[in-house]
């Protein structure tokens, strides 16, 4: 149905016209311009019919699509990175003036710099006369000159990632909405962006809607598709920005801080407008005495500091250390005055952030050894959820942590808690202690603590959750260079793997076990662990373990 849905809106457009409603063109040229030219376009204040806005009906500020989105794909990866004005205009007649009119007020001597003017008009335009008044564009004012008529809009709204303008500003009816080519986002992200777009944000600032605002943000921040509508979740975040109590910040503010700095660094790649966002975050979780406040905002403060070291923050080292010492100082209080035997849950948590706030980077050590990183417009990884397998964590030494051993220490204090804190989730931590198992390996208590976790886990999650720590250890070992610590490991995931329900886990272990083996030349045990999972798979009645 995409000729009667763009005929259709055609026709809404020219209705603009014939009532004049230049604003409401203006808006819907403006929506089109974010998503097809750069998504920092913002309407200009300035009265229109005066000439306050100096022909400008729209406008760029410095930051610039590709930059902040590269994860993205379509017309958000081919957007321009140059300083972009749009012009508008409903007007039927005289157009060829009032291009040449707009262009001379657009590029006057006093008016802020343009590389790229869009032209957007509700009437058609010969391509005589827009070959001619581009030419004009390039020879007297050096800028590209681009229109766009009412064909071209109707186009564009059509488009999956645009029709919701034609339905929110031309009432584009149900029926005559194209049904998406691409496989299309999830319905909860359909209907709550779509809501949100109708109420023009968030109706209430309550923790329940903000709930459903960072499910969308963070649907957005990973999403290739869905990554495209970044910046109006954003958006709709920075609503809670406004909350206060008595003056001051609320557990909202926070929330939005953190929400929002993550999701511009993660998803764009950039940490520009957004480190005030991470002092604020901190500021308030330096007074707070909840530990899942503090604990967001160590990890928050980590992030902060690996902008620093990825060449897009602004900051110093000295003083993400800093807020980092901060937070550390804030939770040896908390954890101090926390009764360990009455509330073992809340003693364990605080603990676990102890352990993780020590086994961040030392920027300022990593400064001074290695210099500061160089500046970059984007960081690298955006958009790409790494986990424990791809990151290599042996490229930062021990060295260069806060403090190894301090951190071993409260891993040490927090699994004798867990046996009592049952309600304490220990697994993200227990995930990044396998991350650093070759540096731990050499520690005294390092059996002690993994031991401590599997145990736990496995209560939680069986055998089979337990063996692919083993495995997960065994591999970083391996990466590490350290194959006898890698054996060690791999023959435990191979014994929690070996029940019939878990065999073909045990096989591949055995099948590794052989490679490496082979590697450090003992070829009877290479020979006998081969031979092994090939005969267990071939007892196996399951075809796909036989394979």
């Amino acid at each position: 149905c995409i000729p009667e849905t763009e005929a259709y809106i055609r026709y809404r457009l020219n209705e603009l016209s014939s009532r004049n409603e230049h604003h409401r063109f203006e808006e819907i040229a403006t929506r089109v311009a974010q998503k097809r030219i750069s998504s920092n376009i913002l309407i200009a204040t300035g009265p229109v019919s005066s000439g306050g806005d100096q022909q400008r009906d729209a406008e760029t500020f410095t930051t610039r699509l590709p930059n902040e989105l590269p994860h993205s794909a379509g017309f958000v990866a081919a957007a321009s990175t140059s300083p972009v004005v749009l012009a508008c205009t409903v007007q039927s007649g005289g157009l060829k003036q009032k291009i040449l009119s707009d262009l001379a007020g657009i590029c006057a001597y006093e008016a802020a710099d343009v590389d790229h003017v869009a032209f957007f008009s509700v009437h058609p335009i010969s391509e005589g006369v827009t070959h001619e008044v581009q030419q004009t564009a390039r020879e007297s004012y050096g800028v590209n000159l681009d229109i766009f008529c009412g064909g071209d809009i109707a186009t564009f709204l059509a488009e999956t990632d645009l029709v919701w303008v034609a339905r929110h500003y031309l009432e584009l009816p149900s029926h005559l909405v194209p049904t998406p080519e691409d496989e299309p986002a999830p319905q909860w992200y359909a209907d709550l962006i779509e809501g949100l777009r109708h109420n023009h944000g968030p109706v209430a600032l309550t923790p329940a809607v903000q709930g459903e605002i960072t499910h969308g943000l963070r649907h957005a921040t990973w999403d290739e598709h869905a990554n495209a509508d970044l910046p109006e979740w954003l958006d709709f975040m920075g609503t809670f920005l406004a909350d206060s109590a008595d003056g001051s910040d609320t557990e909202l503010v926070f929330r939005a801080c953190y929400e929002m700095a993550i999701a511009r660094f993660r998803g764009m790649g950039v940490a520009a407008g957004i480190e005030d966002l991470v002092r604020r975050a901190i500021d308030y979780a330096c007074t707070s005495p909840r530990p899942n406040i503090v604990d967001d905002a160590v990890t928050l403060c980590a992030y902060w500091g690996t902008m620093w070291m990825t060449g897009v923050a602004k900051a110093e080292a000295s003083e993400i250390n800093a807020a980092m010492a901060r937070l550390r100082s804030h939770l040896v209080n908390l954890l101090d005055a926390t009764d360990s035997v009455t509330h073992p849950v809340r003693s364990a948590t605080l603990t676990g952030t102890l352990a993780f706030a020590h086994l961040v980077p030392d920027w300022e050590r990593i400064e001074t050894t290695d210099g500061k990183p160089p500046p970059a417009a984007v960081a690298s990884n955006v958009g790409v959820q790494l986990d424990e397998s791809a990151v290599e964590t042996s490229a930062l030494p021990v060295s260069h942590l806060f403090d190894f051993d301090a951190a071993m220490s409260y891993l040490t204090q927090l699994v004798d808690l867990l046996p009592r804190a049952r309600a304490y989730s220990s697994s993200e931590l227990a995930r990044l202690f396998t991350m650093y198992a070759p540096a731990a390996s050499g520690h005294t208590n390092y059996e002690k603590v993994r031991d401590g976790f599997d145990t736990v886990l496995a209560q939680v999650q069986g055998d089979s959750a337990t063996a692919e720590r083993c495995r997960d250890r065994g591999m970083a070992f391996v990466r590490a260079g350290q194959p006898l610590r890698a054996l060690a490991e791999l023959h435990n995931a191979k014994a929690q793997w070996f029940n019939g329900d878990t065999i073909y886990g045990a096989i591949l272990t055995m099948r590794y076990l052989g490679s490496l083996y082979a590697g450090l030349g003992l070829m009877y045990a290479a020979k006998m662990y081969a031979c092994t999972a090939a005969a267990l798979a071939m007892m196996s009645d399951d075809t796909d373990v036989q394979v």
